[in-house]
């Protein structure tokens, strides 16, 4: 006997306890977010009932989150149905129902954009429609039955066609798999009933159900009928792909824009195949043109490719290969070269080299700012030859101007060329940029965040704030302290009417720990602003902070830390007493605070290594160290 609540299935009550000793609760799931906090009523509901939970709906979302609900859903044992199995031309279902034509006229008479049809031609529509909604005649979409069963337990890339070169390939046939795994984009999914804002995750809304944006093209060749668009930069697609006859290729891309400038890039297993492609305006967004890439080795039968966007802006609707001849007849060249740590540089040479590489240096010279660094180790990628790792004797910093060149004789690739010589050869240098502290945070310098939003604002200093937050958004922030202590934090905050708040927490390697919090009260609109002060305790050196939103109504313009002085710090903790010491084994700390506080108690060894963090909240008097 399956129970579904009231509004939409979900209030229950007056439905408990249960009244039958065969019942199932069947509540529904629909564009939250997929942890445990989402569901977290039901699990009470489980608890105190001792009743068995069953989603009776779900779905109506992207492949990412279908894949994110069912495991989530696994791993606390419900069981589930979806929603729909199929819809007329709906991406978001196994099946989909295709339109016939006599249907769409009828569809146009009801809207007022056509005539009124006939009876005869009225029923005939109705009638083509039932036939295409029988299960033989619906498309059948893999990508979402992929997404449901396969990726559940098996998070890796799978083709979606069977793809060779020479040939071609469509843009919108990237392999399987879920968001980070096949493809990268901003958007995956909508959580709208938790942050309040929807997101479109196709947003052509087309041909499959993934974050890639795909859209019907009127490109009149080499066409499956759709265009991949709506690049940002940063967003990826992989295509797995069978060389046939490894050697050099010509690689034409269908490509269509009306911006001024973009750029692109190719890349397989970490390694750039080609310097990055910069497109020129078609002349509009269906105006295709072929931009080539020529002389680009593919000496891997098995080529996971990708597609990389540095500057967003254009459509693709095709790319294609034509061998013209075997590697021997290009050179052994530098291709682009990268920071991969603190204290390493990955570079890509355009075909695969032979291993062992020469002894560091291996003819090899780093330059920061002018200056040669030591090369401490150089060694050939255990996965993808045509990768160098480089480890010098420098921290690279974010501004630095990182070069590389080559003057060696040594290094050969797999078919006998030899590298050829580079001089100065530019490092993009992707440390990241600490803020200083003590000094000024712009809401803005984060370099990762979740549910939030940038507005202009009109505080002085002009610049952007955040906005529309909910409670659990986040943003990270990488902050470089000069001096371990006590800082007053100054937030610009404004608010039209509510209250908000917010929690400081570091991030590292153990999890979060807390800083402290803050409350906003209300300044009388959005963009009148107030400053609202705070006092925290920090540690010395490079960190990332993260802003936790706790109350949502107020905007955030910056963040300004000063350090106290000695005289300026609170003292909250007034004493602490270790009993009994010496000890045989065990003992007790007890510690008193100048005023009730959220706390937090680290355990190091002789080292100085952390050992355990716990943290004590308000409430709390009293944590065990066993």
């Amino acid at each position: 006997l399956s129970i579904e609540g009231n509004w939409f299935a979900n209030d229950f009550t007056g439905l408990t306890p249960p009244w039958d000793d065969n019942m199932v609760y069947s509540p529904h799931k629909y564009w939250s977010t997929n942890d445990q906090g989402s569901i977290q009523w039901v699990l009470d509901l489980r608890e105190a009932q001792n009743v068995p939970l069953w989603f009776g709906e779900t779905g109506e979302n992207s492949n990412t989150w279908f894949t994110e609900a069912i495991r989530l859903f696994a791993a606390h044992d419900i069981g589930w149905a979806w929603w729909p199995m199929k819809k007329i031309e709906d991406i978001k279902g196994p099946l989909s129902i295709l339109k016939p034509d006599g249907y769409q006229d009828l569809l146009d008479y009801w809207n007022g954009d056509g005539p009124r049809p006939s009876v005869a031609a009225a029923t005939s529509g109705l009638m083509d429609l039932a036939q295409a909604a029988r299960l033989e005649n619906c498309y059948h979409q893999p990508g979402v039955i992929d997404a449901m069963f396969r990726q559940i337990e098996e998070p890796t890339t799978r083709p979606y066609k069977d793809h060779h070169w020479p040939g071609k390939i469509y843009a919108a046939d990237y392999d399987f798999g879920s968001h980070e795994i096949a493809y990268g984009d901003n958007d995956v999914a909508t959580y709208h009933l938790s942050t309040g804002n929807y997101t479109a995750w196709n947003k052509g809304w087309a041909y499959r159900n993934d974050g890639v944006d795909i859209e019907p093209t009127q490109d009149p060749l080499n066409t499956l009928g759709y265009n991949v668009g709506w690049f940002d930069p940063g967003e990826w697609m992989q295509y797995t792909i069978a060389v046939d006859n490894p050697g050099v290729y010509d690689l034409t891309f269908r490509i269509a824009t009306q911006n001024a400038s973009t750029l692109f890039r190719l890349e397989a297993d970490g390694a750039a195949l080609a310097a990055p492609q910069p497109v020129a305006s078609t002349g509009g967004w269906q105006t295709w043109q072929e931009v080539t890439l020529p002389d680009v080795v593919l000496d891997d039968p098995n080529l996971q490719l990708r597609i990389a966007i540095d500057q967003g802006g254009f459509n693709l609707s095709s790319l294609s290969a034509i061998r013209t001849g075997a590697s021997t007849e290009v050179s052994a060249e530098f291709v682009s070269a990268v920071t991969s740590a603190a204290d390493a540089v990955a570079l890509s040479i355009n075909k695969s080299l032979a291993a062992p590489l020469p002894a560091s240096p291996a003819g090899f010279d780093i330059l920061v700012n002018g200056s040669s660094v030591p090369i401490l180790q150089t060694e050939l990628d255990a996965q993808n030859p045509r990768l160098i790792h480089f480890r010098v004797d420098h921290t690279f910093l974010a501004g630095e101007v990182i070069e590389i060149s080559y003057a060696g004789t040594q290094v050969q690739a797999q078919d006998g060329t030899s590298l050829t010589a580079f001089t100065l050869e530019e490092v993009q240098n992707t440390r990241p940029i600490f803020n200083l502290v003590p000094g000024r945070v712009e809401a803005e310098a984060y370099f990762f965040q979740v549910g939030t939003q940038l507005e202009n604002t009109t505080d002085q200093g002009g610049g952007q704030n955040i906005g529309y937050l909910d409670p659990g958004d986040y943003l990270d922030y990488y902050i470089d302290v000069a001096e371990a202590g006590s800082y007053q934090v100054d937030f610009r905050n404004a608010s039209d009417g509510g209250s908000g708040g917010l929690a400081l927490q570091l991030v590292d390697s153990l999890g979060t720990s807390s800083l402290g919090s803050v409350s906003f009260t209300s300044t009388g609109g959005w963009q009148s602003w107030q400053t609202t002060s705070a006092t925290m305790v920090l540690p010395a050196g490079l960190q990332q902070l993260r802003v936790l939103i706790t109350d949502p109504q107020f905007n955030l313009n910056w963040m300004e830390f000063s350090r106290l002085t000695s005289l300026d710090a609170p003292h909250d903790l007034l004493d602490m007493q270790v009993y009994p010491n010496p000890s045989p084994g065990r003992f007790e700390v007890t510690a008193t605070l100048a005023r009730p506080q959220a706390a937090q108690v680290e355990v190091l060894n002789a080292l100085g290594q952390l050992i355990q963090r716990h943290p004590m909240p308000i409430t709390a008097s009293r944590v065990a160290l066993d």
